[in-house]
């Protein structure tokens, strides 16, 4: 696995992607992963971008302080790098947003002299600063009207499998990545984040 340079939802998607193969192909071997979650996280964190194992970092002191024996898990782990692809392609998708492009031509028909105009406007708030508190609270959850993501929501995570369904048809979300504004087949997000 590569080192992440810089900050990247691609590579620190195909990082947790290729984490979680990896993981399933030890255990298919009946090897005693479980055992090993200081060991793989430690080498795994050294292969993260400055910003994202500050954060990592952040994380364990916050949910370990009060106990310093116990050691974060594999799932943990596993659990932050999606909570963190999941901000930075909402980072992306703002930074995208911010960007407009107004197309206006006139075309030659005849004797009739053409002119063609485009502009490529930008607008990026705070001068390119993204926070990530302001950032998560441009998404309310559709199905509790929290400030989280719905594959986060609780109350969506407990219905059954035709409840979603239907929640999603009703939303007219996106059944790759449940967001608005899409269909399945113009979606860039990647596949599914539990295999």
């Amino acid at each position: 696995m590569p080192i992440i340079g810089k900050e990247s939802l691609s590579q620190t998607r195909k990082l947790l992607d290729e984490l979680q193969k990896h993981m399933r192909a030890l255990k298919s071997y009946n090897l005693p992963v479980d055992t090993w979650d200081t060991l793989l996280i430690h080498l795994i964190k050294e292969k993260l971008d400055s910003t994202t194992k500050k954060l990592w970092l952040s994380e364990v002191e916050k949910n370990h302080k009060n106990d310093r024996s116990s050691l974060p898990s594999m799932d943990e782990f596993i659990d932050f790098l999606s909570q963190r692809c999941v901000l930075l392609e909402a980072l992306e998708t703002t930074r995208a947003s911010d960007i407009k492009i107004d197309y206006s031509n006139k075309f030659k028909f005849g004797n009739k002299n053409t002119t063609s105009t485009r502009s490529f406007v930008t607008n990026t708030q705070n001068d390119g600063q993204h926070n990530a508190q302001t950032q998560n609270s441009h998404f309310s959850c559709p199905v509790c009207s929290e400030k989280h993501l719905i594959y986060y929501c609780n109350k969506f995570r407990e219905m059954s499998v035709d409840n979603k369904r239907k929640e999603i048809e009703k939303l007219k979300l996106c059944w790759n990545c449940l967001k608005f504004g899409h269909n399945v087949q113009s979606c860039v997000a990647s596949g599914c984040r539990k295999c």
